[in-house]
């Protein structure tokens, strides 16, 4: 998709589950997907998601959100947290940077609880040797890509009001 016909798009950073589909449904834009490396969650298994419900979105790598919040042609942000806390929420690595990215450029953030994941099944990456399930090259011990997740404390989410 070409970047200029894009508008009013609504960006989703987190394992969606089919919970969020209603609302995708009737949302009228294009749902961007960021890849969410390293996993890909979002190449691997978001964005499947919605094509199967004839949802309109497009993906785009992790880095290009900077660019699409500086051209203004996302409305709004999703971040999907995995555990809400008093002091804030536990996400998705790579939650904290899309929040100070959409605090800094003064899009709408919106948080909503993520799908659940099982890594060891459903992405066989489990290290910088295998891509898409596939070997390819040795990797010692210290080279494992393991999951991380970002705390995000309400003071880096401004404008968003934790329930009460």
């Amino acid at each position: 998709m070409d970047i200029d016909k894009l508008n009013n798009s609504l960006f989703i950073w987190g394992a969606l589950e089919p919970a969020h589909l209603p609302r995708l449904l009737k949302y009228n834009g294009t749902v961007i997907i960021p890849e969410m490396r390293p996993y890909m969650i979002g190449l691997k298994h978001n964005l499947p998601l919605l094509k199967k419900q004839k949802i309109s979105a497009v993906y785009c790598t992790d880095n290009m959100l900077g660019i699409l919040l500086f051209k203004r042609k996302i409305s709004e942000v999703v971040i999907l947290y995995h555990q809400k806390r008093e002091d804030g929420i536990s996400a998705a690595s790579g939650a904290l940077y899309t929040a100070q990215l959409a605090s800094l450029h003064g899009v709408k953030i919106t948080l909503q609880p993520a799908g659940r994941l099982d890594y060891n099944t459903i992405f066989k990456d489990h290290s910088a040797a295998v891509f898409c399930g596939k070997p390819i090259g040795e990797v010692s011990a210290k080279e494992t890509v393991t999951v991380s997740e970002d705390f995000l404390r309400w003071e880096d989410l401004p404008g968003y009001e934790k329930d009460k």
